[in-house]
């Protein structure tokens, strides 16, 4: 009976581990449904999509005009000033 009494603890311990991993496993992928591998590899692939390459040119495009706007504000201040100066 002493024997037993170590594999039976070793038993109902691995069972409820097993339980507990089974029910932590279900949990996390019965809230949302299973994603696409393409979904999942999509961050690190190197290409856009023709959307997301419009979006970047576009944001590069309104980024170039800005910084073009401002330096010919620079200019514009920056030769009145030393004309004034003399």
């Amino acid at each position: 009976m002493m024997r037993m009494l170590p594999r039976l603890a070793f038993g109902a311990t691995a069972l409820l581990l097993a339980f507990g991993a089974g029910g932590c496993s279900d949990s996390l992928t019965g809230i949302q449904p299973l994603q696409k591998f393409s979904d999942l590899v999509r961050p690190y692939k190197k290409t856009l999509t023709r959307a997301e390459q419009k979006a970047a040119i576009d944001e590069l495009q309104d980024d170039a005009e800005k910084h073009h706007d401002a330096e010919s504000d620079v200019e514009t201040t920056a030769s009145v000033t030393p004309t004034a100066a003399q």
